[in-house]
């Protein structure tokens, strides 16, 4: 917890090599006769667990009457029954997209009045500073260059 009364809630992410087919799909004639797909060796990665987890923690204290407000920052169409439930319950909710776009699924179910983008400045606005001081002159974070 970083802050009294909020609770993040992560899931994973992962990276595995994996053989995928190429885009555009093109079959590869064999000496045999037969055809395969062409396939190329990639880095897939996958977040995981982080839906289930939002969706756990969301019912959970929906029903426990824990929160005022829930704010979900996703996109995800997969969140769309524990958000469901929770306005069963009377819970209210803000979803924060982070995608020009919002789900579809979230669209048709729920108010645009509890959906909102997450705008380019609003991400510059919550940056911190470049270098960060203590109250003593002495720094004690610096932003990477290559970050810049």
């Amino acid at each position: 917890m970083t802050i009294d009364g909020i609770n993040i809630v992560k899931g994973r992410f992962s990276k595995n090599p994996a053989s995928m087919p190429a885009y555009p799909i093109t079959c590869i004639q064999n000496a045999d006769g037969t055809t395969n797909i062409k396939k190329l060796n990639v880095l897939k990665t996958e977040e995981k667990r982080s839906d289930v987890n939002i969706a756990a923690h969301l019912v959970r204290d929906a029903c426990l009457n824990l929160f005022d407000m829930a704010v979900l920052v996703s996109n995800d169409s997969d969140l769309l029954e524990p958000l469901r439930i929770t306005h069963s319950l009377g819970r209210k909710f803000l979803i924060l997209s982070p995608f020009e776009k919002y789900c579809y699924d979230f669209v048709s179910e729920f108010s645009v009045k509890c959906m909102r983008k997450i705008q380019e400045n609003h991400i510059i606005a919550a940056q911190f500073p470049d270098e960060i001081w203590d109250v003593t002159n002495t720094l004690i974070a610096k932003r990477p260059s290559k970050w810049s």
